[in-house]
Order: C-alpha cells, then sequence, then structure tokens
C-alpha cells in the first residue's frame, strides 16, 4: 500500500501549524460512507441527489471518478457510468424545469441548479455551457429576488464563485453583510455562517480582485471555533458539524494566519461515534456533507476558471500514449 497519500496530508497540516481532520484516522469513516452511497446507488438510485453524491466522491479523489491534475479522466467504467448518469438526471431537471419562470434553487431540495452548477465546476466541466445551456444564467437572476432565504442566496453564490460566473458588487456586499448580522437576526445560526465563510473563502482564491475579504473571515471563523460542544460538535448535529469543519478547515486551504483554535480531534471522535453500522451517516445529505469535511479539497480549491486547458490536457496525452 502506498503510504505517500497519508504522509503528505499530515504534512499539509502539520507544518503550516493549522488544526486539521484529515489525518489517516479519517480514512476508517470515508472508505465506509463512501461504499454506502455506491450500494444505495446500486439498489435504490441517487435520483436528483446524484449532484451532491457526485461532487462528495470527486472531492475524495475517489479512483472511479479520479481526474488528474492536468484534467484528464482517470476514472473507471462505472465512474463514467457515474457521470452519464449526472448528465442525465441535469438533463431532467432542466426539462421539468422549462416551464417555471424560475427553476426551484433550494440548496434544501434535491436537485438544485447550485448542486449541478458546483458538481460540474469540480469535473472542469462549464456549468455556463452545458448542453448549450448556461445554468449559471438563472442562478443568478434567483439571487437577485428580495424574498430569497439567506443560505439559498449564499449557497448559489458559492456555486456562481466556483463555476465562474459573473459576482456581482452589491451580492458580495450583502454576503458580507449576512456574514457579520449574527447579533441583529433571530433567524441566524452556524449552518448560515459556515456557508458564509465557504462562499467568502472561494472568492478570495478565485483571485486578487477578492483579496481584500480575507479581512472580514476571522471573526466569524473564531466565533464559530468557540461554539465547539463537550463532545466535539457542533450544535450536537451531525451535518452542522461537517459544515463547521469546513468553515475551519479555511485557514489551511487558504494559507491565511488566522488565530483560530478549536479542537479536531474531539470533532473527528465524534463523527466516527455518529457513524452507523452500514458506514453512513443516516442519509444522503448528511453523508455526502460528512465526506467534503473530511476532503482535503474544500469548496474554496477549485474554480472552474482555473481549470487546465482541455485541449492542452487532450495534447499531453496524446503525446504520453500516442494515437494507437
Amino acid at each position: 500500500m502506498n503510504s505517500w497519500p497519508i504522509v503528505l496530508i499530515l504534512l499539509a497540516c502539520f507544518s503550516a501549524q493549522f488544526p486539521c481532520v484529515h489525518s489517516d484516522d479519517s480514512s476508517g469513516i470515508i472508505g465506509p460512507a463512501i461504499s454506502w452511497l455506491k450500494n444505495r446507488r446500486w439498489n435504490n438510485g441517487w435520483g436528483l441527489e446524484t449532484p451532491r453524491v457526485l461532487l462528495a466522491l470527486l472531492r475524495n479523489n475517489d479512483t472511479d471518478v479520479a481526474i488528474a491534475d492536468n484534467g484528464i479522466d482517470l476514472g473507471t467504467v462505472g465512474g463514467h457510468l457515474l457521470r452519464q448518469n449526472f448528465d442525465i438526471s441535469l438533463l431532467v431537471f432542466l426539462l421539468k424545469s422549462r416551464d417555471e419562470r424560475t427553476p426551484s434553487l433550494l440548496p434544501t431540495r434535491p436537485g438544485s441548479l447550485a448542486h449541478y452548477a458546483l458538481a460540474l465546476a469540480a469535473q472542469c466541466r462549464n456549468p455556463k455551457d452545458i448542453y448549450g445551456q448556461n445554468i449559471m444564467r438563472p442562478i443568478i437572476l434567483t439571487n437577485q429576488h428580495p424574498s430569497l432565504p439567506p443560505f439559498t442566496f449564499v449557497y448559489n453564490m458559492l456555486a456562481i464563485c466556483a463555476g465562474g460566473g459573473d459576482i456581482i458588487r452589491m451580492d458580495v456586499i450583502k454576503l458580507v453583510k449576512i456574514g457579520h448580522q449574527r447579533d441583529a437576526d433571530s433567524a441566524y445560526n452556524l449552518d448560515l455562517l459556515s456557508i458564509v465563510q465557504l462562499t467568502t473563502a472561494c472568492l478570495y482564491t478565485s483571485g486578487s480582485k477578492f483579496h481584500y475579504l480575507k479581512d472580514f473571515m476571522e471573526p466569524p471563523l473564531r466565533y464559530i471555533a468557540s461554539q465547539q460542544m463537550p463532545d466535539g460538535s457542533f450544535e450536537y448535529n451531525v451535518a452542522t458539524t461537517a459544515l463547521a469543519i469546513q468553515a475551519l478547515d479555511i485557514p489551511r486551504l487558504t494559507g491565511l494566519n488566522y488565530s483560530v483554535e478549536w479542537n479536531p480531534d474531539m470533532a473527528m471522535d465524534y463523527l466516527a461515534a455518529a457513524q452507523l453500522s452500514d458506514g453512513s451517516f443516516g442519509d444522503i445529505f448528511t453523508t455526502t456533507e460528512v465526506l467534503m469535511a473530511l476532503s482535503k479539497r474544500g469548496y474554496a480549491t477549485f474554480h472552474y476558471d482555473k481549470c487546465p486547458d482541455p485541449c492542452c490536457a487532450y495534447a499531453g496525452q496524446l503525446t504520453q500514449g500516442g494515437r494507437g
């Protein structure tokens, strides 16, 4: 067994002195969770949860859907079938939404366009031109609706960022305000604060244009860290804990030297104790959120605009493998 991936993860964690849950112990959680997801697909299918599952597998570099750094597809036949299922699911969703003025983009609804945009970006496929459709446009338009729930607005903005959509200045201002209105909003919760930080980190890493946002992340991250419970969880909830872990991983992902103290070992122990005997965390949503939390490649690390040129990648493949 090749131990280099484990060594590299440990070096990434400890050389920068960042609290980190991405240790070799996490493989004992990740492997069974991925197996449960794959078995569930074979038995009952994923339906409109397909983009959420595919994204979790991609960010954990599962062998079935592996992609090389140069963009070359290294996946298996099973992985290719999975991606075909994803495409079918997307096309069915678009067809069912044709007669609606605005397709439902609620992140809590399976199959939201934001889910698909994130999964496409993680595959280095252009969400602005997929089967002739620009799925960024309705997401951007929906975010202009004044009565949109804050979590939906922020999650859509995360998809816009990762998918290379146009970021509107007023949306950035609104994002920052949402991230700092904790004392004034009774509906505020840790899930919302965590997704705000993940979206802000995505913008920060997208280019120098948004580097000023680094000044707005440290106080909210400190607050999230302060909410860790005695059992290692956040709000005694698995999904909330998974989102909080992803947010608290931002210093490692971005290299920003924030002073954020929390106990990742206790969080890992909590997740391990919450995992069921079948490898899941009760449902697809929670299981995929845990997998995203344990991945060392979070939301802040992928942007469609930073993907390698597919033409160059294909040329390199021909050079290495020949034309046959």
